[in-house]
Order: C-alpha cells, then structure tokens, then sequence
C-alpha cells in the first residue's frame, strides 16, 4: 500500500464494520492507494471492498474513499462480486440503489459507511419495498400477552424475584425515551441495567405482561448484552429479538455495539399507525433506542453509529 496515509474516520469504520458484523456476513476491506482520476487535483483515493449482509446471493460494492473524508462523500464505483444464481441485472440494479443511497445518507464530517448499510440492505433485499414493513404478525391479537418468543421466567421466593432482581410488585428500573411519532407510528425505547440473559429476559416480559399498551403494540424489538466489561477471557452474551419487525433487532444490537453498551437490555416498542415506513423505520428505531441508552447513561461515550443523524428519519 501506498505510503499516503489513509483518514482515521475510514480506519475507525474499517474496525468498526469488521467487528460489529460477523466475517461471513460483511467485511469492509481497504486494498490501494491511487492518483485521482482528476489529473489537476493532488488528492489521492483509497479503493475498497465492502460486502454487504444479509443479502442472498451476496453482493460486494467497490468504493473510492477520498483522502479528504468524511469532508467528502465515498464514491460508488461498482460491483466487486456478485454470488452464484443472481438474476441478470442484480449487479447493476445493486450499483444504482447503492448510489441512490449514498447520496442520500451523506453528512460532510461524519462517518457514513454505517448508516449507508442499514438503509441499502432493506432495498436490496426485496424488490417489493412493502415487503420490507412488517405488519400486525398474522393471528396477531392484542390481548395474548408476550408474543416474542422468549421463555417464560419463574421462580420468585417470599416475594423477591432472585431472577428478576426487583421486588414483587416493583417496575424494574427502566429509562424511557422520548416518544417519536412517524407518519401515525409510534415509537418509544425503554433500557434498563441488567446483570444475566434471564434477567433481561425477566425485564421484558414483565414489561409486557404488565404493561396493556405494551402488550398490544405491534412490536417490542428487543437486545441485550451482558459481560465482557471485565477484560479478556470475560463470558459475553448477546442476542435480540426482532417481535416481527424483520431485522430490526440486529440493527439495535449493533447500535448497542458501537455505543459500547454492556450489562443492559433495550426495548423499543412501536404502535403501527397505518401507512407503511419502509426502511426509514429502522433509523427511528435506532433513534428512539440511542435517547434511551444516553438518558440512562448506559454509553461510554456520546457518539453511537446507526442511530439516525439529527433531522433524519
């Protein structure tokens, strides 16, 4: 490589993506330093690979990182590679969207691979952009109580819950966010402090069984993440549940990732008004969650990808 030295903002996203993603699902790879395609401009680019998740068959994008970034915007050059059985045209179709979105998702000085994933994946995942908002489940009725999935936890002794960590009787110690309505949806995040799975879990059916209006939203996307704060060698567990709201889960998680969030379990719960968000729910998810996790001063630091930029939805 080139002895040009590549931004710090393209480095931090290169160890971010590749850690917050899991290796077979994406990967964002810096391969050569070159002259710009100007020949009056002295700014040199950096070319790179970024796969994308999630997508069956898999696409890759190639992009060109200018050195003066995130001042100026990344440059969607093509397809890198395209997987086995793809339709004709997914390639070009995928430049097109990924362009679209790109332009799109631009802030001059910020960081914007993170974002430009969340909202390119949804597109490309189905031609259908309805297809991507999840309605009432099918069978769905507000009155059954938790519809997550999640097991049932048990076991309370003289009244104190050892699982649930809270009394009989209390609310466990949840910091809610501002709530956000989108188009006639409503959203609002709740995040509370919580030391195993069980009790995360515990949390949140607690929070529905208790909770009528919880109980019959349309989703409660949830994540947690529990450990690891302890150094090396220290047990991590980590998981999400979408309620419905396909994929919206991994992105809460993620934006607990980036964030730096340990030992808390987060739940947005969303009010489906009638009209059909598309991607952009995703940000309001992310956005409603990050006002949570701040207010309850759950983050090491203030700046958290995925969240949405201010004025976005």
């Amino acid at each position: 490589m080139a002895s040009t030295p590549i931004p710090a903002a393209l480095e931090d996203e290169v160890t971010s993506i590749n850690s917050i993603y899991d290796s077979s699902d994406s990967s964002l790879q810096t391969l050569e330093l070159q002259p710009a395609s100007s020949s009056t401009s002295s700014d040199s680019r950096i070319l790179t690979i970024l796969r994308l998740p999630y997508l069956t068959p898999s696409i890759s994008l190639r992009l060109a990182f200018p050195s003066s970034y995130p001042d100026a915007p990344p440059q969607v050059l093509g397809t890198h590679s395209v997987g086995e059985n793809a339709p004709i045209g997914a390639g070009t179709h995928a430049v097109e969207v990924a362009k679209d979105v790109m332009e799109r998702e631009f802030r001059a000085g910020e960081p914007v691979i993170f974002d430009f994933i969340g909202a390119v994946v949804p597109l490309l995942e189905s031609e259908d952009p309805g297809a991507l908002e999840e309605e009432r489940p099918e069978g769905f009725k507000g009155d059954e109580g938790p519809r997550n999935g999640l097991e049932k936890i048990t076991s309370s002794e003289g009244g104190d819950n050892k699982v649930l960590g809270f009394k009989e009787g209390e609310e466990p110690p949840w910091v809610i966010s501002e709530t956000v309505t989108e188009k006639k949806s409503v959203f609002v995040a709740r995040a509370a402090k919580v030391k195993s799975p069980e009790q995360a879990k515990a949390f949140i059916e607690h929070l529905v069984e208790t909770d009528k209006k919880v109980a019959k939203a349309t989703h409660n996307i949830s994540a947690w993440r529990i450990g690891g704060a302890g150094g090396e060698g220290t047990p991590t567990y980590q998981d999400y549940d979408d309620d419905g709201e396909t994929a919206a889960g991994g992105r809460l998680l993620r934006l607990m990732q980036m964030m730096e969030v340990w030992d808390v379990v987060v739940v947005v719960t969303r009010w489906y008004g009638g009209i059909l968000l598309g991607p952009a729910r995703f940000g309001v998810i992310n956005g409603v969650a990050r006002d949570a996790l701040m207010k309850g001063g759950f983050a090491k630091e203030e700046s958290g990808g995925g969240g949405g930029k201010k004025g976005k939805k």
